[in-house]
């Protein structure tokens, strides 16, 4: 307690005080009216002469006591407080780890559709029916692995419950005690104290898993076990026609053991139920989790910055009014009976801030309240920006602005102080403005100086964790761009590649061509020259004819003319005579990159609203096959293989 935060939460009703005293004045004035009598006459005649033989103009303890009542009423009425009421900072919520058996054996059809079906069913009632609080899914059979780590996102787990079966997990056995120490392991790794742990399964060994339920019961974590299936049990069948046999040939027949389960559900501080139909088993796994959560707080999540409230004190004013009021009924006091009771029940209306304004305080509230006290109420109202500029107390005026969303004034308004819950809240903005390495020091000097201030711990873990994931993530992000990159390298010089390659190819086959046609114009001037020797060798054959025989001239002159003429026929023939073209085999290559330029620009243009990026992104989107049961069965072989390989005990 102390008093200097004393101060009155309504002082506008301190206004009270002024009908008050002008009404009680007047009272008095009446009562000594009637005293001035005594002046007058002998004091034996006045009760013969006064109608009412009481009055006295010396006050009297009624006096006294209507002017306490009135002064403790128009008191309360103001609110006077000395005391903050503590507000929470976190709010509660429970945590629920389901271990789901995986075993072969959950694949008989005892109870029908089979073990594995219901179980099924069932963990989907209870995640519908779960509408707050964090939840965890993990399977095991000769080893337990985590679908989902604890999560508020009930539809994530929801989606991977159909590719739940026996085939994805890399190891069959019956190992509780793993399943239940992985459970552990997620609970401890999320920072919660006390948790549920909910067993689905036909069977449970006996070894080791006593031993592992007395560990989650030593750390505060409760154990509960549904069990799935018959006393008389069912084959197991297998994907060749048949059903599952030992060793020695015998068909396996795997029966409920509700002892131990039993057993093992007292143990870790739970319950057993026998999974049925009916909402008789989730009834009461939800009446252990409300019993639980209404003891202890589970776990701790931080939620929005809510106003300190005042610890008031005027009821217990009006307590005192109450004998006081009871005297009064005596006659001549009923009118102070109102006048008590109107001011005590009299309340000015709350102020309302519009939304998204923010008004100054009039000249009026600045008279009848301090600026704190402004602020106050204007925080109350929502006005989170006016409170920040009217506080004048650093932690509230850092506490206004936090509200605000002005995390940086914030900042410099916390600097001057060095108390733990200063450093706490100087953390909270770091962490808004994602400062995560700065938070985390400042939740440091926070326990430094109050070890025992568990809101700063469990801040201070948490950001150890968003600090340790946003490492990772840039990480994997830097990995992926180099991936990129490199692809893109690697592609660029392909296409160079290949274009090089075509625009080679195209070259050799232009300079075939050329050369071709080189060659066809060479032979074609070669025969040519040799039609034109002929004839000058048959025209100066001619002129020796006629030199030698003159007297047949006009034979070989018919002979002349006629063989010059067969020649002229054959000379017209060999330029009638198309030139020969080229080969198809070489015409073709000769319009390829034409048309190869062609057939790329149009795909350009189909494709142009996609980058490269884009698709190759899509090419590799298209080449993963929508599969959740063989993305899990990867995962599962991948960590199996990373651990020590346990001994499985049973093979279904």
């Amino acid at each position: 307690m102390n008093w200097t935060d004393f101060h009155f939460l309504r002082p506008t009703a301190l206004l009270a005080f002024l009908p008050f005293i002008i009404l009680f004045y007047f009272w008095l004035k009446r009562r000594r009216q009637n005293g001035q009598w005594a002046n007058i006459c002998d004091p034996q005649l006045l009760p013969h002469i006064l109608l009412r033989q009481d009055q006295d103009p010396t006050p009297t303890p009624a006096t006294f006591l209507i002017a306490i009542a009135g002064t403790l009423a128009i008191l309360a009425l103001a609110g006077p407080t000395i005391e903050r009421l503590p507000q929470p900072v976190f709010r509660e919520q429970s945590a629920l780890v389901i271990a789901l058996d995986l075993s072969r054996s959950m694949n008989a059809e005892d109870i029908k559709p089979s073990r594995l079906e219901r179980a099924r069913y069932k963990i989907a009632d209870i995640l519908n029916r779960r509408q707050t609080g964090q939840t965890a899914l993990l399977v095991f059979a000769g080893s337990a692995f985590v679908v989902t780590p604890l999560t508020d996102d009930k539809e994530t787990i929801l989606s991977q419950l159909p590719a739940l079966t026996p085939d994805i997990m890399p190891v069959q056995g019956g190992r509780t005690d793993l399943a239940l120490q992985k459970a552990m392991e997620l609970l401890q790794q999320a920072g919660i104290k006390n948790g549920q742990i909910l067993l689905i399964t036909d069977e449970a060994e006996t070894n080791q898993t006593p031993n592992t339920v007395q560990k989650l019961t030593q750390a505060g974590y409760q154990l509960s076990i549904f069990g799935v299936g018959t006393s008389q049990g069912a084959p197991i069948p297998i994907a060749d026609s048949g059903f599952l046999k030992d060793s020695q040939g015998a068909i396996v027949i795997p029966t409920l053991n509700e002892t131990t389960l039993m057993q093992l559900s007292n143990q870790g501080g739970g319950i057993y139920q026998h999974l049925s139909i009916s909402d008789v088993d989730t009834n009461a796994l939800f009446a252990l989790l409300n019993q639980q959560y209404d003891k202890k707080l589970e776990s701790r999540q931080a939620t929005q910055l809510h106003v300190e409230r005042w610890y008031e004190l005027g009821t217990y004013l009006l307590l005192l009014v109450l004998p006081i009021a009871a005297l009064a009924f005596k006659r001549g006091h009923f009118v102070f009976i109102i006048l008590i009771t109107l001011l005590s029940i009299t309340n000015p209306p709350p102020a309302h801030a519009e939304e998204n304004t923010t008004e100054s305080p009039s000249l009026w509230q600045q008279l009848w309240a301090t600026p704190d006290q402004q602020a106050s109420q204007a925080l109350q109202a929502g006005d989170a920006k006016t409170a920040a500029t009217l506080f004048n107390d650093p932690a509230w005026k850092a506490a206004a602005s936090y509200k605000a969303g002005q995390y940086e004034q914030a900042l410099q308004t916390l600097s001057g102080l060095n108390t733990p819950d200063s450093l706490y809240n100087k953390g909270n903005a770091l962490t808004k403005l994602g400062k995560y390495p700065e938070a985390i020091e400042a939740y440091k000097q926070a326990l430094a100086q109050n070890p025992n201030h568990e809101d700063a711990r469990y801040n201070k873990e948490k950001v150890e964790q968003l600090l340790e994931q946003q490492k990772q993530e840039d990480k994997k992000q830097d990995k992926q761009q180099d991936k990129d990159k490199d692809k893109k390298d690697k592609e660029n010089k392909e296409d160079k590649q290949k274009n090089d390659k075509d625009d080679k190819n195209a070259q050799n086959q232009q300079n075939q061509q050329n050369q071709q046609n080189q060659q066809d114009q060479q032979q074609q001037n070669a025969q040519q020259q040799d039609d034109k020797q002929q004839n000058n060798k048959d025209a100066a054959q001619q002129h020796a004819d006629s030199q030698d025989k003159p007297a047949d001239s006009s034979k070989d002159e018919q002979q002349a003319k006629n063989q010059p003429a067969d020649k002229k026929e054959d000379l017209k023939k060999a330029e009638e005579k198309p030139a020969p073209q080229p080969s198809e085999k070489a015409e073709k290559p000769a319009t390829d990159p034409e048309k190869n330029k062609e057939t790329a620009q149009a795909n350009v243009d189909e494709t142009k609203p996609m980058t490269e990026e884009q698709t190759a992104q899509e090419q590799w989107l298209r080449r993963i096959p929508d599969d959740p049961s063989g993305l899990l069965r990867r995962k599962f072989q991948y960590q199996y293989s990373q651990q020590q390989q346990p001994t499985t005990g049973k093979e279904w």
